[in-house]
């Protein structure tokens, strides 16, 4: 009887502290948009919505790849959507194709031909980290189609 009342205690003080997290709660929307450089599409880029939570890291992040006309659908990892908040938005390459990655003279020169059938390139650094990024997206339970735009 004794051994029931410890685990019972064991299990209330592990529901407090779960409630103390200091996490928010995340709440997921569907969000698709565009990426726009200087007004034209930014095809094959990788896009990364990172909210201004509190106590989360990159758990709390979504991100898409490009297509080649700039749209985007957001995901957190295999869960379709954004978490309701302010974020960051930070813009990269995305990861190239295989065959690509190597030292050798032949995946050197297909990264090469790779990368000048790149569109509206380059991206400007700035844009990069979520530090140094000028770009914010409130997103709200209504707010589910965006244009996001990045300057030369």
């Amino acid at each position: 009887m004794k051994k029931m009342g410890i685990v019972h205690c064991l299990f209330m003080a592990s529901l407090l502290l779960a409630g103390c997290s200091g996490k928010e709660k995340i709440v997921l929307v569907p969000v698709e948009g565009k990426l726009m450089m200087d007004g034209k599409p930014v095809p094959l880029a990788r896009i990364e919505f990172m909210p201004e939570f509190k106590g989360h890291g990159a758990d709390a992040n979504s991100y898409a790849i490009t297509d080649e006309n700039g749209k985007f659908v957001l995901a957190r990892g295999t869960e379709p959507g954004v978490a309701i908040a302010t974020h960051r938005v930070v813009i990269n390459e995305a990861p190239p194709p295989d065959g690509t990655r190597g030292q050798d003279d032949a995946s050197q020169a297909k990264m090469e031909a790779y990368t000048r059938t790149l569109k509206n390139r380059p991206l400007n650094a700035r844009y990069q980290t979520y530090s140094s990024t000028p770009l914010r997206v409130e997103i709200t339970a209504e707010k589910h189609d965006l244009v996001v735009e990045m300057l030369r």
